[in-house]
């Protein structure tokens, strides 16, 4: 893999934030800003090819080069669709005559032929299937009570460093990774 860049990014909440001040218990009325951002900060804690889950939450499209046509083994789960595409060594563009998308053991992958291109881009979007979001939902939850409840770094006669349990529990099933 040459290199993965993030086209278009995920939008809207994982968790809505009336939801989340639901959990919280906040009184009606409250500013919920702050569990905005909480959340804001668990899906980035969480989502994407760099994040705690190696793979994608809510839809979103990544990018990664190759450099030729082949096999070409995508470098996250979950995918939905694919658009392969090339460039000639002159930079010119050209289409793929061939593109399958597969998937095994390892992960997705796409069977990718066409006429001579020097880079190969496959384009994919992906997400979390539908019946694994109820765990995420849940971990993101607790991240956000956990760190509203643990603003500092340090609180007085404690040390707060280790992420609850239960979010390690909830998220293991789901981490990717490629054999």
């Amino acid at each position: 893999m040459m290199s993965l860049v993030l086209v278009t990014p995920p939008a809207g909440f994982v968790v809505d934030p009336a939801e989340l001040a639901g959990h919280r218990r906040l009184p009606a009325g409250m500013e919920t800003s702050e569990l905005v951002a909480l959340e804001a900060a668990a899906v980035a804690y969480l989502d994407g090819y760099r994040g705690v889950l190696g793979r994608a939450i809510l839809p979103q499209v990544w990018k990664q080069e190759f450099c030729g046509w082949g096999t070409l083994r995508l470098a996250m789960p979950d995918v939905t669709a694919i658009t392969v595409t090339g460039l000639t060594t002159a930079g010119g563009a050209v289409t793929a005559t061939r593109a399958d998308l597969r998937l095994d053991a390892m992960g997705p992958y796409v069977i990718a032929e066409g006429p001579d291109a020097e880079r190969v881009f496959v384009e994919f979007t992906c997400a979390l299937p539908m019946q694994q979001m109820a765990s995420v939902q849940a971990a993101v939850k607790m991240l956000v009570g956990h760190w509203f409840e643990n603003r500092e770094a340090v609180v007085i006669g404690t040390i707060a460093t280790e992420l609850p349990m239960a979010v390690d529990a909830l998220l293991a099933p789901l981490r990717w990774s490629q054999m």
